[in-house]
């Protein structure tokens, strides 16, 4: 039987994923999309529930010419390389005019190094930017996690005496033995302090992608929840790690049967021979998939966070399995929800702001159709039709090493095997491939030099680095 309360948090959260997916548009198929075009994946589309890589209906859509130029992954890196360049560190300013507290600052200011090396913030900053430009939105939680790093400690006994190892008989003697050994002349390099590994808990931080965060669509900011509102994150977990975390007993409660552990409710189908050597099941391995025979215990877990209510002063945290075992239900040990949602687009009428990539999906198409198109004209105009006269085969015509055709011309001299001329190329196609390759660059806020232009009426060394800055002045909102 269900617990009552899981029944009710997995109705809630199921509410929120179904938010989510849309058989039009929706935030699941956005995302998956933009993700799918970062890799090269250009012909994926959404229809109805689920996500095509290559959706060809006809057999004759099969043979074209289908060229991959991949101008989103390339403005996608170079806008995180202008976003790491404008804020990449934080530091502490003291508000008041007082020695003490420029003092102060200095010591937070360490602080905040240390803090960044412990949670490999770099890394994690790397994570926000490319969530945030292909997701729209991303948070990080920053909690306590056990086991995060290890502890060498010495080795005592009942009685606190350590314990030294003799590298010989490898016994374990206590110290006051080593210390009669080398009164006695024994080589002290004989005996080596006894050391135990411990695992120990420390702060850890985690980037949450927005596949894997659940809100009501209408709260902007996670701090604007509600006391009746939560926020949750599902993760694919193992049993190892749920008896690790929450001991072997509520390992024991979850039914482990269950082999399905998608998370997001729009399926993705991969289908034909891929563009790009990209499978999208590869991809995404963290919010879909199935248990095979030879995998280990795997279950979905959400972790589900609630501000300060009735009975929970400091807000309440939850861990759950869906429709199985509540593993961990009580009061937030942090004083607030240790997570903060970061938005690409400021959150103002939903939490789900749009992103970066997609609005550059439209003329990345064009510009790998016009491509192909010109590669199948390049073709055509190699491999023409030919025209084959009377009595003649196209076994009798060689095709593409030179050499002689028998019978080739008739009583009078005429060729009896022609090539039919191909259309001629239009003369804006050149153009227009021109003008959507700057035109992306100029969506993705490429920088002067890239595009070629030039200051213009400002003069001097730092004519171009200014009117960067201005340039740069649309990224300056989001931080």
């Amino acid at each position: 039987e269900i617990n009552p309360l899981v029944a009710q948090f997995t109705k809630e959260w199921k509410r929120k994923r179904h938010q989510k997916h849309r058989l039009k548009g929706g935030i699941e198929a956005r995302v998956i999309l933009n993700i799918a075009f970062y890799y090269g994946e250009h012909q994926s589309i959404h229809a109805q529930d689920a996500v095509l890589s290559r959706a060809f209906k006809k057999d004759a859509d099969k043979n074209k010419l289908r060229l991959v130029f991949e101008m989103i992954q390339r403005e996608v890196d170079r806008k995180i390389g202008r976003l790491w360049s404008i804020a990449h560190e934080y530091h502490a300013a003291p508000n008041v005019t007082d020695p003490s507290a420029f003092d102060k600052a200095e010591v937070i200011q360490q602080l905040i190094k240390a803090t960044d090396f412990k949670l490999e913030q770099h890394m994690k900053r790397w994570q926000i930017y490319w969530w945030m430009l292909v997701g729209g939105v991303c948070a990080e939680h920053v909690d306590w996690k056990m086991g995060v790093t290890h502890d060498v400690l010495p080795v005592r006994d009942d009685e606190g005496n350590l314990l030294w190892e003799d590298q010989i008989t490898r016994e374990q003697v206590p110290e006051s033995m080593v210390e009669e050994a080398k009164a006695a002349g024994l080589n002290p390099d004989r005996f080596r302090p006894m050391q135990d590994v411990q695992p120990v808990g420390d702060i850890g931080g985690d980037i949450i992608d927005p596949l894997r965060l659940f809100i009501d669509a209408s709260v902007p900011r996670i701090s604007a929840l509600g006391p009746d509102q939560s926020v949750e994150i599902a993760e694919i977990v193992t049993k190892g790690y749920i008896e690790q975390t929450f001991g072997a007993d509520a390992a024991n409660q979850i039914r482990w049967k269950n082999s399905d552990l998608t998370i997001v409710e729009t399926k993705i189908e991969d289908t034909g021979t891929p563009l790009s050597g990209v499978n999208l099941k590869d991809l995404l391995p963290n919010i879909q998939g199935s248990r095979g025979p030879d995998d280990p215990q795997m279950c979905i877990m959400l972790t589900r966070y609630q501000p300060p209510h009735q009975g929970f002063g400091y807000g309440r945290r939850s861990f759950y399995i869906p429709d199985g075992a509540l593993l961990d239900d009580g009061e937030i040990p942090y004083g607030e929800i240790p997570l903060i949602d970061m938005h690409w687009r400021p959150p103002t009428t939903t939490f789900w702001t749009k992103d970066f990539v997609t609005r550059l999906i439209a003329p990345q198409k064009f510009l790998n159709k016009r491509m192909s198109q010109l590669g199948e004209a390049s073709n055509s105009q190699v491999y023409a039709l030919r025209l084959l006269g009377p009595g003649m085969t196209k076994k009798r015509v060689p095709t593409d090493m030179p050499g002689d055709v028998e019978g080739g011309l008739d009583a009078q001299g005429n060729p009896k095997v022609m090539f039919l001329r191909p259309p001629d190329l239009p003369s804006f196609f050149p153009d227009t491939i021109r003008m959507v390759t700057e035109f992306i660059e100029q969506l993705g806020g490429a920088d002067l030099l890239s595009q070629r232009k030039f200051p213009g009426e400002l003069r001097g060394s730092l004519a171009i680095p200014m009117l960067q800055e201005i340039i740069d002045s649309e990224d300056g909102p989001v931080y």
